[in-house]
């Protein structure tokens, strides 16, 4: 089972209105897989795979917010054979 994303509900202040809603945090949580020996971390918006998961995360959050990739966190990305990925 794959998690794509973590929402965390905050409740506003006693000092709000009870009229406002909640605010609404969409936290990245990247799928971890081990492939090969190793374990990477996958963004689940455009489906790159990393080593460490701090490049994953930034890759995700960008994606979302971007709908596109960026190549400054796609260079930290690696190659994965697809024949790998199969379960």
């Amino acid at each position: 089972m794959v998690i794509l994303h973590s929402v965390i509900y905050i409740s506003p202040d006693k000092g709000f209105s009870t009229s406002q809603l909640p605010t609404l945090w969409v936290v990245p949580l990247v799928a971890e897989r081990r492939i090969g020996g190793r374990v990477l971390y996958f963004c689940e918006e455009c489906g790159l795979a990393y080593e460490e998961r701090i490049w994953a995360e930034k890759c995700e959050d960008f994606c979302l917010k971007h709908n596109a990739c960026s190549l400054e966190i796609t260079r930290h990305a690696v190659n994965v054979d697809p024949e790998d990925l199969e379960e």
